[in-house]
């Protein structure tokens, strides 16, 4: 037992190690860029109204998303292990004049008690773990009864998942170990958690940006539809499930 606790902490200090180097590099040249259908979605579950909301963002990175909710009066914290991520946090949230508190932690052990927050949500977070039921029964904890759970991760069916795992396989992932989730499988995890699925979105395309301009400008007309339609869960980048505890 003892043995296995080392080999966990071991990782866990390589991995604090990996992302404070990796947002190091980030923080040279950070900018705010909010990822717009995650913090619409959430504006629109609380009809408009986030205003002393208590949110929490789990594996915040630069916080943009919490920045965005708390320029709407979201009462925001964001929660990291990694302190140079919540250094950039802290700038970009001075840069746009608004409050974030920062907490630095590992996710297995929010240092929050029972049923504080409106909302709880992580964006590219669980899916760095093999077993994620722990990481979000522990978000669950810390979630008023009630009220909502958001987890937005990779989608699995695209192409970028083989570039992933090619890249994993060779030790050239700069983000490390990670999996990637279907609807079925989000839909599996409400059951496990014993929550309500509320609804599923899509949203994202690897195309997006690395188009020549005329092309680049027609597939985001196109693909703005998608992320609208039912098909979105299934094509897009990513994917989100919205769950009532």
């Amino acid at each position: 037992m003892a043995n296995k606790q080392f080999n966990t902490e071991c990782v866990v200090e390589r991995e604090i190690d990996r992302w404070n180097r990796l947002w190091q590099q980030f923080g040279e040249n950070i900018f705010y860029k909010p990822n717009i259908k995650v913090t619409d979605e959430i504006i629109n579950l609380f009809g408009g109204k986030v205003a002393g909301k208590k949110i929490l963002e789990v594996g915040a990175g630069s916080g943009s998303d919490c920045i965005t909710l708390a320029k709407s009066g979201g009462e925001c914290f964001a929660l990291d292990f990694s302190k140079e991520a919540l250094r950039v946090c802290q700038q970009l949230a001075k840069k746009e004049n608004v409050e974030v508190k920062g907490i630095i932690a590992d996710c297995r052990q929010i240092p929050i008690r029972d049923d504080f927050f409106d909302l709880v949500f992580s964006v590219g977070l669980v899916e760095h773990f093999k077993d994620p039921i722990p990481v979000l029964k522990e978000q669950l904890r810390v979630l008023k009864k009630g009220r909502f759970l958001i987890v937005d991760v990779p989608q699995k069916y695209n192409l970028y998942t083989i570039v992933k795992h090619l890249k994993i396989r060779h030790d050239s992932h700069p983000f490390g170990w990670e999996t990637e989730y279907a609807l079925a499988d989000l839909k599996k995890i409400a059951g496990l958690l014993k929550v309500k699925p509320i609804r599923f979105y899509g949203r994202g395309s690897a195309f997006l940006g690395r188009l020549p301009n005329v092309f680049d400008f027609w597939w985001r007309k196109v693909f703005a539809k998608i992320e609208e339609s039912k098909l979105a869960p299934f094509i897009c980048l990513n994917i989100g499930a919205f769950y009532q505890k």
